[in-house]
């Protein structure tokens, strides 16, 4: 095959390498990439940075991204401006550093994203940097009884969505039509819903297993938690809490294996959401404007 594009990797603080770049060298149109070479990259590495070509702008983003996703979501966070079609968004609102996370990853399958989409408009000029960390490399640099320890427990992640988030969610205000969802997709024994509050108590295994690979990784929002001091939202399944020093540990190993993207215009960044945890860099102007999507794999 004549590839039309050259590979590279973004670095981490311990050399392990997180995600691929792919750069351009053809006629920098994105169409032309063979569809099954870029499955295959983006099964091994889990993201793929596109550099170099021709997106085009908010059209391309959508249509580049539907060679490869369906189901796309609309993010309820209020802090999002729609662009156009409502499954393009743009990023939270804010300067503030965001703390590494996997989007929606309290939340069951299918109402879990498997891929996010990241585009970028136009770069900042300091700060900013999009950070990636591979949630599968996570439990082989953490201590042996740290890692006995979550392979043996469970998380339960506990929220309330008010009526404006769960009908942005689900695009309805009916509150049967989102309990008919629920119980079509066997999910209803993790909500409750009372006055038009929707309840979430979710369990699910520490570790598990992405979409696309058989290694066991740490993708959940407990890091995330715990620097907000919020760590009430995550407990073990017996409500036992979890402690300082095992975040600290994990927080300590991940930020090893954190890789930065430096944006420049036209990047896009197609990462898995079931394996990648992705954060944000503080902003030091209001300059920068990325567009997103999430959405379950097509292949």
């Amino acid at each position: 095959m004549n590839k039309k594009f050259d590979l590279d990797h973004l670095d981490t603080p311990s050399s392990v390498e997180s995600a691929c770049i792919m750069v351009n060298r053809g006629d920098g149109d994105p169409m032309a990439l063979d569809r099954d070479e870029v499955i295959r990259l983006y099964k091994q590495y889990g993201a793929i940075l596109f550099r170099g070509f021709n997106f085009g702008g908010e059209n391309g983003f959508r249509v580049f991204t539907e060679r490869f996703g369906r189901n796309f979501f609309i993010h309820p966070s209020v802090n999002r401006t729609m662009v156009g079609d409502d499954t393009v968004q743009t990023v939270d609102y804010g300067a503030d550093a965001i703390t590494i996370h996997g989007e929606f990853s309290y939340l069951p399958y299918p109402l879990r994203p498997e891929m996010g989409w990241f585009y970028c408009i136009r770069p900042t000029q300091t700060g900013g940097c999009t950070t990636i960390c591979d949630g599968t490399q996570i439990p082989q640099h953490v201590s042996a009884e740290v890692r006995q320890l979550l392979e043996s427990k469970r998380l339960r992640f506990r929220m309330r969505f008010q009526e404006v988030i769960w009908e942005r969610f689900f695009q309805t205000s009916s509150v049967e039509e989102v309990l008919k969802f629920l119980k079509e997709h066997s999910i209803e024994d993790s909500f409750t819903m009372t006055d038009r509050i929707l309840y979430l108590d979710h369990r699910e295994a520490a570790l598990k297993p992405p979409r696309f690979s058989d290694q066991s990784a740490f993708v959940n929002n407990v890091i995330f938690y715990f620097d907000r001091n919020e760590k009430t939202m995550a407990v073990f399944e017996e409500d036992d809490q979890l402690s300082d020093p095992l975040v600290e540990e994990l927080s300590r190993v991940a930020a090893g294996l954190t890789a930065e993207v430096s944006w420049q215009k036209d990047d896009l960044l197609m990462f898995d959401n079931t394996r990648m945890l992705h954060g944000r860099r503080q902003l030091l102007d209001d300059e920068r404007i990325i567009y997103t999507r999430w959405c379950h794999a097509s292949f």
